[in-house]
Order: structure tokens, then sequence, then C-alpha cells
């Protein structure tokens, strides 16, 4: 039988986890969580300080991600939230619930994902 892949937002990873608990429930066991960001790179975990100097980019200053290349810094940098005037980062659903399902099984999943508060 052929598969399809299910991929769904949501906007905390409880509502998520909520979902893939009633998802394995019927059978389903190909499921991932993943948070996603507008921003490439990892989080960095290292304090800032800007009177030492040693800034690599306004984005890893304010939006405190290590980026992969100096393109991604100099877009970052240009996000409203980094300018530190939109009063905080942009948030929504960043949580990617990744279903993969026997085709007879896609409706529903997407029923249950769609009770659990996600979006496909």
């Amino acid at each position: 039988m052929a598969e399809q892949a299910i991929l769904a937002t949501f906007k905390s990873p409880e509502d998520a986890e909520h979902a893939a608990k009633k998802l394995r429930s019927i059978g389903i066991e190909t499921i991932q969580i993943d948070r996603v960001s507008s921003f490439p790179g990892e989080p960095t975990d290292e304090l800032v300080n800007p009177l030492t100097g040693n800034i690599p980019s306004l984005g890893h200053m304010t939006l405190g991600t290590d980026f992969d290349g100096r393109n991604a810094s100099v877009l970052a940098a240009a996000d409203p939230a980094a300018s530190g005037q939109s009063g905080e980062l942009v948030s929504g659903e960043d949580i990617l619930l990744t279903v993969v399902c026997e085709k007879d099984q896609v409706e529903k999943a997407v029923k249950i994902i769609k009770d659990a508060g996600g979006n496909t």
C-alpha cells in the first residue's frame, strides 16, 4: 500500500505530543516533532557584551543565534525583531509534526491533528 506524508504546524510542543499520542494509538508509527525557526543556525548560549566590540553580527547579538554564514546573519539583521523595536521575537506555529502513514489513514490522521490544534 502507498504511504503519504503529512506536515502540520502547532503552537506548542504539548499540543503536537497530544496529537502524536493519538496517532500512535491508531497504529501510525512514523511520527517526528521538531521546532522550526526562520533563522538558520544554532541558538547561542554566549553572553554578548556590546562594550567589548566582540559582536559577530547584529542578528547574533539581538536574536541569540549562531549563523552558518554571513548571508544568513545579514538577512536576519533586516528582520524587525533584530532591531529590538518590535518588542519581542515574532512567534507562532513553530512546532512541526511530520507523519508518514498509509493513504487510507490520511483523513483520520488529519482529523486527529486538527482536533489537537494543528494546521495541515
